[in-house]
Parts: C-alpha cells; structure tokens; sequence
C-alpha cells in the first residue's frame, strides 16, 4: 500500500540538552534560577503516516507476478500523484501514528524518575489559604511564611501521614511562594485596613496643612445606619448619609492652598484633566487638574476615584467647583475618553473640550503600527499625514458664511480618496466609528 511521511515531532525530558545557551548580560541583574537542563537522552518520536488503500497492489509470489507486480506500482504511483495534484479531495487516505516511547533506563543514567519532585503540582488550596491568613497578619517575609507553612503541616494539616518534604503542593517552591504572597497583598486593596489607615493620614495633613482641603470618602459595601456611625469620618464638605443599605464607592480630593491660588489665577481659560494609570500599587484611576502658568503646566489639584466613570468624575469636578467659586474655564482639555469628556461637560456646561494633540498622536501610533490592522510602513505614514491635515485644518474665513468648513472638508476628501482608505477596510471602520463621529469644526 502506498504512503507518504507527514509530520514528525520529537519531544525531549525537561531534563535534557539545553539547546539555547543563556547569555550573560552585564549590567543585568542575572537569574538566580538555575536550568533544570542536565543532558538527558530520552525522548519520544512521534511520526504521522499517510495511505492510500484504492492504490494497494496485491502481493503476490512467483517471479514472473513479481515483475507484473512491480509494474503494476509504478502505475499505481502516477495514478496516484496526478490525483493528488488535480482531485486531492477525492482521494481516500488513512492516516496512522507511530510513537516511539523511551525506556526507563534512558532516564536513570541520568536523574531519577520516580517521586513527587519529577512533576509539577498546585498548591493545595488549604495551603493557599494559610498564606493568605499568614499575609494579613503581617507576615510577609517568604522565609518566615515558610516555616510557619512547615510547622502548619506536619502539626495540623498532615499529622498521621506527613507528606514527602519534595511534595510542591504542601511545600511550595521559593518563587511559588512569592507569587502566592503577592496575590494575597493585591487581595486585601480597598480593606477597610487600607481604607482606615488613609483616614489617619489625611487627618495628619489637616493638622500640618490646615490651608489644604480634603474630601475623603471611603468605599462602603451594603451598610445598616449602625455600620455607618461606627464605621468612618468623612471630608469636611461630607454630608450626612442615608440610613438605608447602599453601596458607596470610594473618592478622594485634594487642593492645597497654593494650588488653588494657581487654579483662581490661570484655570479660567484652559484646564487640563489628565488620567494616569499603572502607577500605583492600587488599581485605582488618579487625576490631575493641570493649567498653564507664566513658567509651564503645574498641577492645580488632584482626586482618585474607584472607578473610571462620568458620574465619578463629575462629582469629583463638583467638589473642586464648591471649593473654587470662581472657577469657570472656557476651554477643557483631556485625552480620548467618553467618561471624561461627558463628566466635564456635565460638570461645566457650555464648556468646549478639546483632545489634547499628545494622546491623539498616541492613539493614532499605536494603531497604525499594530501588525493586526494589516498597514505596512508606508500605508501607516500616509495614512498618519492624512490625519494630520484633517486635524490641523485652518479655521474658514469668518465672513464666508456659505462654507464654514471648507478647509476640514477638504483634507477630509483626501483621506477618503486615498489608496489606504479604499484599500483597507479596517481604516474605514476605525476611522468612521472612532474619529470621524466626534469632529467638530
């Protein structure tokens, strides 16, 4: 019967050749892991078979059939590849695997196969438990998490049958440790530790600062008027709450007295809300208000929020109004983001937002140069210089009052018959659902 080799897959022990050697680099700080690679020689083979039944040729034993036979494949082989080439569909095939496993001996030259150290486990999740119960006590040293983790074992966990000392799922591994104490760090965000702890702090600022304000109002999950009372003091502008269940989200607020002088003084024309983000060890969203001074751009107050809504924002931006009367600017200016830009126009209307050119730039970059929206570097250039007409348009003449956009419909109409617009259906939607929808001239 005729075949043909498909694929062919080799794979090798954990403990093999090390194929990629490690570098050194100077000035980097080097891996204290070593490799588990020592130069063991089993491995499996696995090999994929392809036949061809319809062109099997019986066997036969005489000398004269054998020659008939031998005829009668070659045949059979040109039959076969020109239906591969011209009906690769219509051909039947069977297709078969031989795997060539390794012997145990091929392992024992070299490391020891047997045991639970061979096999990677998870952490048990009574373990998983005890490290997160060990973290909020203020254990965090993976040394002392460690022993307590022995002795919780052999003493409460596992008492009539401890388990091997290489078991890694009730005795992690250093790294293992680390990151289980890391997760149990990240989990106690926003406890009511945390929380208390700022409410101490800003209440040391008052004392320091009495010149500064300061809004705090901590996250509060389904609390009775009792949890309420017992619970946490509020900024000085807090009103009282209400004394059914709720949930309330957390904010701060800030202003010195030397920012809200900044603020009184050069806000009134053009304000800049900016958002940062990955900065802290908090998942939180922190804003700056920036304005423009005779010397640069200088932060005029901040807030953090829990979560990155308009609402949020703009009951952010109505503190800092309550606390700046006179604050009423004309322009605002943020990045591409529909919360900020509906908080600020809720906050203050009649107020034109702007998209600051920096993150526009930045946004159109990132998308152009992502390898998913197929543009090479050419497209990507065009298309970059296109956007860059329509946004830098000039504004019409002010007594042509016939076309008051001319110029923007102009660039416009550029980008729209160029090759990478028509060219590229990814632009089009991209552009038509992200950029186009919010233009204004």
């Amino acid at each position: 019967m005729p075949f043909s080799v498909g694929e062919k897959r080799t794979l090798d022990c954990q403990h093999g050749y090390e194929y990629r050697k490690r570098q050194k680099l100077t000035g980097v700080r080097n891996r204290l892991q070593g490799t588990r690679k020592i130069g063991c020689h089993a491995h499996i083979v696995c090999k994929q078979y392809i036949l061809y039944p319809d062109y099997a040729i019986p066997k036969k034993e005489t000398f004269h059939v054998k020659r008939k036979e031998r005829l009668m494949k070659e045949d059979g082989l040109k039959q076969l590849r020109k239906d591969l080439e011209f009906c690769y569909d219509k051909v039947k095939t069977l297709i078969k695997y031989h795997i060539s496993l390794p012997t145990e001996e091929a392992h024992h030259k070299t490391h020891p196969t047997r045991g639970s150290h061979v096999m990677a486990q998870r952490v048990n999740p009574q373990i998983t438990q005890k490290i997160a119960e060990l973290v909020q006590e203020g254990m965090t040293n993976p040394q002392e998490v460690r022993k307590a983790l022995n002795n919780y074992v052999r003493t409460v966990l596992c008492i009539e049958n401890p388990p091997d000392p290489d078991d890694r799922a009730y005795f992690p591994a250093y790294r293992d440790l680390k990151n289980h104490i890391y997760k149990a760090k990240r989990a106690m965000e926003l406890s009511k530790f945390d929380q208390h702890n700022l409410n101490k702090k800003i209440s040391e600022w008052k004392t320091s600062y009495p010149d500064s304000r300061h809004f705090f109002r901590p996250y509060i999950s389904l609390l009775t008027e009792t949890k309420l009372k017992e619970g946490t003091s509020q900024g000085d502008e807090t009103d009282e709450a209400d004394c059914n269940e709720f949930e309330q989200s957390l904010m701060w607020v800030h202003q010195t007295r030397w920012q809200k002088d900044m603020l009184s003084k050069y806000g009134n024309t053009m304000t800049l809300i900016d958002a940062t983000y990955k900065t802290t060890l908090y998942d939180l969203a922190l804003f700056f208000i920036t304005v423009r001074t005779n010397t640069g751009y200088t932060v005029a107050a901040e807030f953090i929020i829990q979560t990155e809504t308009s609402k949020q924002i703009e009951e952010a931006l109505n503190i800092l109004k309550s606390w700046n009367p006179n604050w009423s600017p004309t322009y605002f200016m943020s990045d591409y983001s529909e919360a900020e830009i509906l908080g600020v126009e809720s906050a203050f209307p009649g107020t034109q937002v702007y998209l600051c050119d920096f993150h526009r730039e930045q946004s159109w970059g990132r998308w152009v140069q992502d390898h998913k929206h197929g543009l090479t570097k050419g497209d990507a250039d065009s298309l970059l210089d296109l956007l860059r007409n329509c946004a830098n348009a000039p504004p019409p003449p002010v007594h042509d009052d016939k076309q008051q956009d001319y110029h923007y419909q102009e660039a416009l109409a550029n980008l729209k018959a160029s090759k990478v617009w028509k060219e590229n259906k990814n632009v089009r939607e991209w552009l038509t659902n992200t950029w186009l929808s919010i233009s204004k001239v």
